[in-house]
């Protein structure tokens, strides 16, 4: 009766359409069709052009030219809007007009509308920072661009000034623009353009010079004596005037600073001290540089401290680079919390700090091989913060944290008293250690764009008898070690791992590893862990990831040690706990006596859509129980939160039982080691949506011992519950082969299994515990 209705409706309305225009009616009706208004935007290489609909027409008379052109040309009718005029020449411009028509009659011409045909490259993105009468100039390069311009304006001129045309290879895509006015407000923007394509303008970028300085400082002794000046009363504007030479000059940290010190570039050398530059900052330091020559030995009871600030206190930070060596040397037993930094201890505004095109190339260590430590955040840029921004930052300086143990079983100071979590955890990043979570059920979330640990940055924690901790029933935190950051909350964009990441924590005098209870290992190419969710986008690791790790967490399954390639441990039901678009291109090799979680893109948790597991990013596992997936190893919680769409792993995945007995469990897939989460309900998994461009699949071999529950998709499903897992007009697609071999005295091999359209039902799942499993899955 609907589809009925809506017919007769229609042909009541042709029909006194029809009926208005006749031209047989007896009494004649004269119709004023009114004049229609067109706009029209550019889509590609046609125009798309739009009006609003005129009473009593039946039609548009649709027409065009080049505006170089005298005469138009009709190229269509229809009787509807938007109409798209196709077969045009790309890069001219073109005058369109219309006319509305009922049977002979014909309406005014609309207005006219004038429009450029171009097509555009991609906008450039662009950073730019800011000296005393400069603004330096920096952008990515856009494929296919045969020139570039970079032109600037003060914030109240109409028009820009071009500074620069060029392909940018004689700067190297960076520009310096001298002569301007100092404490100034500009705007800046760069535009891409090659034959064909009309000039793509990233967005504007807001930037203010330095106001002019109060003080220059020249020599050692001055930048020393400037130092004991200052206190966070200090709002003045001071710059070095030339490198900075600090031989044999002692410095005291300055205790505090509110102004703005624009250093032009030039660099510190030759200092050596045990404390920073300063020892606490809310200004704003720009343009420094530390050189190699430097180098910080802190006393091993410091709390804070990085080669330019110790505490930070909302400050911010623009082209600082450091190359300075800072050591830490244990004697005995650290009884601190220690947030160690290349360039900032800790910050604690919780107004948040920004660091802009920040650099670390120098080592980073803490020493206490033959000691213990409490609760440590090491990291290339900054140890420990409570909200940061971290804009194309880099580290290429080796992150290293090596003790007999790590005691993480105490809160850091910066953290309420009254906070239902502990806060002692232990974590090492490339450009953060920690970016706090949770305090007192408030959520800090920092957020990392275009950072990057680079080669030279291998992030190092090295836990040699963890069988010396003590052992008791109380939560000792979690130990988290990540390519960007070991412990986060908040976002990533566009950031990237290039270098090698180690987790070891072993018990080597203990004949049953498995006693070491309580010590919570995540490592993570990207991160280590985020307890609320770390919304990771378009990211890539591209180091080796290896751990050796004895030990478990007897509480609650979910509490598993976790090893990813992108991330070891996401947030536990939480919708910004994503992986969207990100790749792993580094292999991952997880060796030891412990309970663990591996997958390509994530250990454990996480909604994940559009990812990428190289085949050159090879999973190697052998434990004594754990969970193994090509994408994730292990699932559990809301099923809204752990989705997976669009995303699939290329690489060989094998796995050992280090116990050689069945009495532990592990299992393999393909995609997912284990799924334990509830009813998937409107929220089924591995499914694209009609907007992804592939669907889930695997395509690799799985190679494991006899006695594990192995799957090409999944290797254990749990939980007494209904699951779908892809779907009938979009299977999941599976490639490869099994081969399993067993325990006897020649460690004999099956022959492969080759997964093919007969048997991959059958081996897509390796064991169903409970529950009703519906899988679409198929050979490809």
């Amino acid at each position: 009766m609907k589809k009925f209705f809506l017919l007769l409706t229609a042909s009541i309305i042709y029909g006194a359409m029809s009926i208005s225009c006749s031209e047989k009616i007896h009494e004649p009706v004269i119709l004023d069709l009114e004049t229609p208004v067109i706009s029209a935007v550019v889509d590609g290489d046609e125009i798309v052009l739009s009006w609003q609909m005129i009473t009593n027409a039946t039609g548009f008379k649709i027409e065009c030219k080049k505006t170089t052109d005298t005469d138009f040309s009709v190229v269509g009718n229809t009787t509807f809007s938007p109409y798209r005029i196709k077969g045009l020449d790309v890069g001219l411009t073109y005058d369109l007009r219309i006319k509305a028509t009922c049977g002979s009659l014909e309406s005014e011409y609309s207005n006219l509308f004038t429009i450029d045909l171009f097509k555009y490259l991609p906008q450039p993105i662009v950073h730019s920072t800011a000296g005393i009468s400069y603004i330096e100039v920096e952008w990515g390069a856009v494929e296919g661009t045969g020139t570039y311009q970079v032109e600037h304006k003060l914030n109240d001129d109409a028009e820009f000034t071009v500074d620069y045309t060029g392909d940018g290879s004689d700067i190297n895509n960076h520009l310096k623009i001298t002569g301007l006015a100092s404490g100034t407000p500009y705007e800046i923007r760069v535009g891409a353009i090659a034959d064909g394509y009309a000039m793509s303008y990233s967005e504007i970028a807001s930037v203010a010079t330095t106001e002019a300085p109060s003080t220059y400082i020249h020599t050692g002794a001055e930048f020393s004596n400037w130092l004991k000046s200052i206190s966070s009363e200090t709002y003045s504007v001071a710059a070095l005037a030339n490198d900075i030479d600090m031989e044999g000059i002692t410095i005291t940290s300055a205790s505090g600073f509110a102004g703005t010190l624009e250093c032009q570039g030039f660099a510190i050398k030759n200092l050596t001290s045990s404390v920073p530059l300063f020892a606490e900052n809310s200004g704003l330091i720009s343009n420094l540089v530390i050189d190699e020559s430097c180098v910080f030995t802190p006393a091993q009871t410091v709390t804070e401290f990085g080669a330019l600030v110790a505490l930070d206190k909302g400050g911010t930070y623009k082209s600082v680079s450091t190359s300075a060596t800072i050591n830490i040397i244990a004697s005995e037993n650290i009884t601190n919390n220690i947030a160690l930094g290349g360039i900032i201890g800790a910050s604690v505004s919780e107004g948040g700090s920004n660091f802009i095109s920040c650099s670390n190339k120098g080592p980073v260590t803490i020493d206490a091989t033959e000691y213990s430590h409490w609760a440590v955040a090491m990291g290339g840029i900054i140890g420990w913060t409570k909200i940061s921004k971290f804009e194309t930052c880099t580290n290429s300086g080796p992150i290293t944290l090596k003790a007999l143990y790590g005691d993480s079983l105490h809160q850091w100071s910066y953290v309420s008293e009254d906070t239902g979590d502990l806060d002692g955890n232990i974590n090492v990043g490339g450009i953060v250690g920690k970016a706090f979570d949770l305090d007192n059920g408030q959520s800090f979330k920092s957020s990392f764009d275009h950072c990057e640990n680079l080669e030279g940055g291998d992030i190092s924690l090295i836990h040699t008898h963890m069988d010396a901790l003590p052992n008791n029933d109380t939560n000792h935190g979690g130990v988290n070690v990540g390519g960007i950051c070991g412990e986060g909350n908040g976002t990533m964009q566009s950031c990237i791992n290039r270098a090698p990441i180690t987790g070891i924590a072993i018990c080597p005098a203990n004949d049953d590893y498995w006693t070491r209870k309580n010590y919570l290992l995540k490592v993570g190419g990207i991160a280590g862990q985020s307890w609320e969710g770390i919304s990771i986008n378009s990211c890539s690791n591209r180091g080796a990831i290896f751990v050796n790790y004895d030990g478990a967490y007897d509480k609650v399954l979910r509490n598993i040690s976790s090893v990813g390639g992108i991330i070891g441990r996401q947030g536990y039901g939480k919708s910004d706990a994503n992986v969207y678009f990100s790749t792993n291109h580094g292999p991952i090799t997880v060796s030891g006596n412990g309970h663990v979680a591996v997958g390509g893109i994530c250990g454990t948790q996480g909604y994940q859509r559009g990812n990428r597991v190289y085949e050159t990013a090879t999973i190697n596992v052998s434990c004594k129980t754990g969970y193994v997936g090509g994408l994730l190893g292990f699932a559990d919680g809301n099923s809204q939160f752990q989705h997976i769409r669009s995303s699939y792993c290329e690489a060989d995945i094998t796995a050992e039982n280090s116990w050689n007995t069945s009495r532990y469990v592990i299992s393999v897939g393909g995609l997912i080691g284990s799924f334990s989460i509830g009813n998937t309900g409107s929220y089924p998994s591995l499914v694209p949506y009609s907007t992804d461009p592939q669907r889930c699949h695997y395509s690799g071999n799985i190679v494991c011992t006899s006695q594990m529950k192995v799957g090409m998709v999944i290797g254990w499903v749990t939980n007494n519950s209904t699951k779908v897992l892809g779907e009938s007009a979009t299977p999941i697609l599976v490639s490869g082969s099994i081969l399993r071999w067993g325990y006897d005295a020649d460690h004999e091999m099956d022959e492969p299994l080759t997964i093919t359209s007969s048997n991959v039902e059958d081996y897509a799942i390796g064991s169903i515990k409970e529950g009703n499993v519906t899988i679409y899955v198929a050979a490809n």
